[in-house]
């Protein structure tokens, strides 16, 4: 059995996330739904609830270890009070679990990592999937004994295989434009410290300016974990490659109205715990319509292709390396309307990307913009 366990956002207490899931049809793969922590049976609060103490309390409760196998404690799932709201009603006690996928929103997004760690204690052979949508913990600072903190780093776990955290790409303004105070400090998401090998890493960032955005044309963060989901299962041969690419279409269609989506600059944006804001921008939803470009860094047919790298070069290190100097010879002898010299600079750029990449250059969005 291949287990998916969906953590809900703070205040939701009803289940807003199985309604998303008609990509699962393979009756090996279960589904159970957890309500929000201000529900009574998870942490009953929502102003300092404890995410960690749920976690262990959740997995201790669920989970029975059998020798090298994992299983569900009990079929009766309501009667273990760890705040269950929905389940698949074929549940047995004696299918063995053979991997987990971890999803939620919000609070729920962090509690993933929460009960990953609580896992990777008790069963670390069964490797684990996390989709976190939008991780917010709730704190202002990441000191000790905060949710945040005791998430920021999962570097050790050993039991992680994929795991994709969805951004939204927040400025704290509300629906009319005006700062919200409170959400820029309460509502920074993280992103954890992951080991550095043998986990697949995907970062999403969406445009979204608040955390319960309500305008029509917001992307959805739900479609998008959907998406993964189906990405990480059609692996394992549970979703078949059609309704993985179905649930991408869906991702990308949330986008109702792609020209008033406009990523906003990065000087803009709330913090990030474990990510600086600049580097946001190097993860921007590839479904966004004109997803790599910030806005200001669009082309006029007018201009010649230096003409453009001169205008933005200006905001860019003084001192150039070679390989920088390499690609401005290349831009001055591109003919944009030939298709051979674009592949040509094209190929230069990608070369400059992938040796550049993790530096801290001012050119790098430059180039990827290019």
């Amino acid at each position: 059995m291949h287990l998916i366990l969906y953590f809900n956002g703070t205040g939701n207490e009803w289940d807003s996330f199985s309604g998303g899931m008609d990509y699962v049809t393979n009756p090996d793969v279960k589904t159970i739904v957890v309500k929000g922590c201000r529900n009574k049976e998870v942490c009953n609060t929502q102003l300092f609830p404890n995410l960690p103490a749920f976690a262990k309390r959740f997995t201790t409760k669920l989970f029975k270890k059998n020798a090298s196998q994992l299983t569900l404690a009990s079929s009766d799932l309501s009667k273990l009070k760890i705040g269950i709201v929905k389940s698949d009603p074929d549940l047995d006690t004696n299918d063995p679990i053979t991997g987990i996928t971890l999803c939620g929103y919000s609070r729920g997004a962090v509690t993933c990592f929460n009960v990953a760690k609580e896992l990777n204690t008790l069963a670390p052979n069964i490797l684990v999937n996390i989709v976190a949508n939008q991780p917010v913990p709730g704190n202002c600072y990441q000191g000790p004994g905060t949710n945040a903190a005791s998430v920021a780093d999962c570097s050790n776990l050993k039991n992680i295989r994929n795991v994709t955290v969805i951004l939204g790409a927040y400025t704290g303004k509300t629906s009319k434009g005006e700062k919200d105070v409170i959400h820029r400090c309460f509502y920074s998401q993280i992103i954890p410290k992951l080991p550095s090998s043998n986990v697949k890493r995907d970062l999403i960032v969406i445009p979204k300016q608040h955390h319960d955005d309500p305008l029509p044309y917001v992307p959805s963060g739900t479609k998008h974990l959907h998406m993964q989901i189906a990405n990480y299962l059609s692996k394992d041969n549970y979703v078949t490659p059609e309704a993985a690419q179905r649930k991408e279409g869906e991702a990308a269609a949330s986008y109702g109205k792609p020209d008033n989506i406009i990523f906003p600059r990065a000087e803009s944006l709330q913090s990030f715990f474990g990510l600086k804001r600049d580097e946001v921008y190097r993860h921007v939803d590839k479904l966004h319509p004109t997803g790599l470009l910030r806005e200001g860094m669009g082309f006029n047919q007018s201009e010649s292709l230096i003409e453009w790298w001169k205008k933005h070069d200006r905001s860019a290190s003084r001192f150039s390396t070679q390989l920088t100097k390499d690609l401005a010879k290349q831009i001055t002898t591109t003919n944009k309307n030939d298709q051979a010299s674009l592949i040509a600079l094209f190929n230069e750029a990608d070369k400059w990307l992938i040796l550049k990449d993790g530096s801290p250059s001012s050119r790098y969005y430059q180039v990827t913009a290019l």
